[in-house]
């Protein structure tokens, strides 16, 4: 993404329940589980289930300290808004990015980002599965994803060696991360 898309899409993302879009009217409205699968544009990740139970607080903290120059001006406007499509706009610092969510089903949708005028950067396909599992994982995927794989690689490579340089407290700081982001790894990637 160009400079300055992270700020539009944050934009798009922080004001999206408040744009009424039509498409969206068979999804509950309680967050919940999304299937995601990127189609095209960004690093492949295989598919993926989000809870965007924590993502709400998570959009509160990405807003906190951003200066409100960067985003004003920055409102989105809806240019079409039906049951099966809407689109939605945005000129932010000079980048203009459209949004267009195409309906598959009844909560299920394709995602195009685009910037300019240009081919879609991101497409992705979203698909509501349910409520978030109570005490589950914030992001979910197939263990035999391209990012499940990269990250058991790096996994393996933390261990009681990587903290042996560091003595006393530092060292069982150490090894408490890393047997913290080894927990994180197999409840993402369903190692548990």
């Amino acid at each position: 993404m160009q400079p300055g898309s992270f700020v539009i899409v944050l934009t798009l993302a922080h004001a999206a329940p408040d744009l009424a879009l039509k498409v969206l009217e068979d999804v509950p409205a309680e967050e919940g589980r999304w299937r995601v699968e990127l189609i095209n544009g960004g690093r492949p990740t295989g598919p993926m289930t989000v809870c965007t139970d924590a993502f709400v607080d998570m959009k509160k903290r990405m807003w906190t300290g951003v200066d409100e120059s960067e985003v004003k001006g920055c409102e989105p406007k809806v240019v079409a808004n039906t049951s099966k499509k809407a689109e939605v706009t945005v000129e932010c610092g000079g980048v203009s990015s459209r949004l267009v969510f195409l309906k598959k089903g009844k909560a299920d949708f394709e995602l195009r980002y685009h910037q300019e005028e240009k081919q879609p950067t991101m497409v992705a396909r979203y698909a509501y599965v349910g409520p978030c599992k109570e005490g589950g994982p914030e992001l979910e995927m197939d263990a035999d994803s391209p990012m499940c794989r990269q990250l058991r690689a790096q996994i393996q490579q933390m261990g009681p060696a990587l903290c042996a340089t560091v003595e006393g407290a530092a060292r069982t700081e150490c090894e408490s991360q890393i047997a913290e982001a080894q927990k994180r790894f197999a409840e993402m990637c369903g190692e548990s």
